[in-house]
């Protein structure tokens, strides 16, 4: 079943947009070599999962962070040429890896900065533009 690429939640309260910088530029081929996806991949993105399972009535709650490596198969042998294709024919296909075998940490290490956007969804089609506070 294909599916639209965006976050979501099962009620979605809040929405937004998320930028993050690695030390030396994205780091989604070293992920991609730590996670040994298969050959004919090219990684394009990640996706990122926070959350708490367990009896919340018995304050019982596991919390988790999980990763995976967003990769479109490759009939192209560089990003550069993933990009091209992609903006010739205005979608790409991708499926997701998870990266089990690594720790949050090990992902987390990678990560220079992250800045997260969120509004309550009910703004979402919105044009919210920001300014100085009086």
């Amino acid at each position: 079943m294909d599916r639209p690429f965006v976050a979501s939640t099962k009620y979605g309260d809040l929405k937004g947009t998320i930028s993050v910088d690695g030390f030396e530029g994205p780091f989604l081929d070293e992920l991609g070599k730590k996670a040994n996806i298969p050959e004919g991949y090219i990684p394009v993105g990640l996706t990122c999962h926070l959350g708490k399972t367990g009896d919340y009535d018995q304050g019982v709650r596991e919390e988790f962070i999980r990763f995976s490596l967003v990769a479109t198969r490759a009939g192209r042998s560089n990003f550069d040429e993933v990009c091209r294709d992609a903006t010739a024919f205005g979608t790409m296909y991708v499926s997701s890896f998870d990266l089990d075998g690594l720790k949050a940490e090990e992902v987390l290490a990678l990560i220079k900065r992250v800045d997260i956007k969120l509004t309550h969804f009910r703004l979402e089609d919105i044009n919210i533009m920001e300014h100085e506070a009086p």
